[in-house]
């Protein structure tokens, strides 16, 4: 079977760590100017991706803004795991309001596969 043949049964959504913008409440104004994470969203994504280590990771996908590329690469930092980066980002939407330092965002239902929201 190819890659772009198989069935993704279930996904796990993960919000970006925190960056400096959602440290202090706020979305960053102007999506062209690349943020990273603040120290304490480094610790959450990589201890994100502790808790997560009994969990089966095929790949990830990832939105091209760099608080996305660090939190995806801390997660699986200690996995072989292949990450497709998007080509653009999404635009906000409902779950952008979701706070930062929520422990879940809750479970979801997709397409038939079975999904977990976590959030960093």
């Amino acid at each position: 079977m190819r890659h772009d043949e198989c069935m993704v049964n279930s996904f796990i959504l993960v919000r970006h760590a925190e960056t400096p913008y959602s440290a202090q409440g706020r979305m960053n104004p102007d999506s062209t100017v690349e943020v990273g994470l603040t120290a304490p969203g480094e610790r959450a994504a990589r201890g994100l991706g502790r808790d997560l280590a009994g969990e089966r990771i095929d790949a990830v996908a990832v939105a091209p803004s760099l608080r996305t590329r660090l939190t995806a690469a801390a997660l699986v930092a200690d996995r072989d795991v292949p990450t497709h980066v998007r080509t653009t980002e999404a635009r906000p939407g409902r779950l952008t309001a979701a706070s930062a330092t929520s422990t879940a965002l809750g479970a979801v239902g997709l397409g038939g596969a079975n999904a977990r929201a976590v959030s960093c």
